[in-house]
């Protein structure tokens, strides 16, 4: 009952998340226009307006009277959008905001993530080779594609990992350390994209809304390092009882894995500080895209402002709530970048949506690997027939020499 109560919620927030996309969306293109603002023939309205833009051509604009269905249209040359606060602005419409596309600098954030999936790769690469797991490199790659194309229709940022869990202990003899692998592999990503977030954040400080969002993520990243000193720190453990609350969880529950996975790394430090290097350049790569492609879609805020707010939408999509985080990412970026001048809501939006369309892109080349099959983190040992035969011919000799005569 409580899993389709569950469902029935993601289902939920989906469908809000797409309303939310359909109304914050301008559709058509309008002319805000401030004020007490002189029009040509000497006309203005002591109320802010905004016109809809019936249609344009190289030299003006024709727009919606205000008022009476059937009054006549506004002309507006364009040389009156001069981009001071006083002159009228032009909100484009989504078709507008599409259609002026820099479509060099969108390819430019399809190449940018290009090394993602090698990277995930030899990050989980390196945390199974330090734990014994003796796992090929490419076979890393295959299966860490279709964790990524089955995260297209998993809830969550991490809903991949589960059939990626699968299909890695499959046939493996540690299949505890393979699942603990993938659970640290998640973990110290997770943590790169959140310092990659503050540290875009830092050089923005002078912009409110980034200062404190960076202040946010640097306070629960300095919680983040306490806790995980309590939780190594014996005296903390036993004042805070931690075992026995543990225990209550069940040594398979996913709270059991995390702390399998702290404790199986705990003297591997190199490598989780490789690995932790290897996330900052991932997130590095992903958050630089989804900004390129906000800036090639006529956003002005400077790049590091959208990497910060960007990682903050990405963390919310890990929430298992709603499908790629529909709604959520977009309502958080409009929320923490919106500006009427430098960063439309139709850009805003354009933006998550392309970057999420982007990762998409990649995440659908594991389709084809899914498709190949044979795409275990092990190969399952097949009986080799003729070593079999050997054995049972030679105990068949033993037995015939060891029978007593008669």
């Amino acid at each position: 009952m409580k899993k389709k109560l569950l469902t029935i919620f993601r289902f939920g927030v989906i469908l809000l998340g797409v309303a939310y996309i359909i109304t914050a969306l301008d559709w058509s293109d309008h002319l805000v226009v401030p004020p007490d603002y002189p029009w040509p023939d000497g006309r203005s309205w002591s109320d802010g307006l905004a016109l809809e833009v019936l249609s344009d051509d190289e030299k003006s604009l024709t727009l919606k009277a205000p008022g009476d269905e059937g009054a006549a249209p506004l002309t507006l040359p364009l040389d009156r959008l001069t981009g001071a606060d006083t002159a009228p602005r032009l909100e484009a419409g989504i078709t507008r905001t599409l259609a002026g596309t820099n479509l060099p600098l969108l390819l430019f954030a399809i190449l940018l993530l290009v090394p993602v999936l090698p990277l995930e790769s030899l990050r989980w690469w390196l945390l199974m080779r330090c734990r014994q797991i003796h796992a090929g490199y490419l076979r890393a790659l295959s299966l860490t594609m279709v964790g990524e194309f089955c995260h297209l229709w998993v809830p969550g940022l991490a809903g991949g990992d589960f059939v990626k869990a699968y299909y890695a202990a499959k046939g493996a003899e540690k299949q505890g350390e393979v699942v603990v692998s993938i659970v640290a592999s998640r973990l110290i990503g997770f943590l790169g994209l959140v310092m990659m977030g503050g540290l875009a954040g830092l050089t923005q400080l002078d912009d409110p809304k980034v200062k404190q969002t960076t202040m946010v993520v640097w306070l629960a990243l300095a919680l983040f390092a306490l806790g995980t000193w309590m939780f190594f720190s014996p005296l903390w453990r036993r004042l805070l009882r931690v075992d026995k609350i543990l225990g209550r969880f069940g040594s398979t529950s996913l709270v059991a894995r995390v702390e399998s996975a702290f404790n199986a790394y705990r003297a591997h430090k190199g490598t989780v500080a490789r690995a932790l290097l290897i996330s900052l350049a991932i997130h590095l790569l992903i958050l630089s895209a989804g900004a390129v492609a906000g800036i090639a879609l006529g956003i002005t805020k400077p790049m590091t402002t959208l990497m910060a707010v960007l990682s903050i939408a990405y963390v919310s999509a890990a929430l298992p709530i709603s499908y790629q985080g529909i709604g959520i990412m977009e309502g958080i970026c409009i929320a923490l970048v919106y500006d009427p001048y430098q960063a439309t809501t139709n850009q805003i939006v354009s933006m998550v949506l392309l970057s999420r369309m982007i990762f998409i892109l990649y995440a659908l080349l594991g389709s084809v690997v899914m498709l190949k099959g044979d795409f275990q983190l092990m190969r399952e040992k097949k009986p080799n027939l003729a070593d079999g035969a050997e054995e049972l011919v030679s105990q068949d000799h033993k037995t015939a020499t060891e029978a007593p005569s008669s």
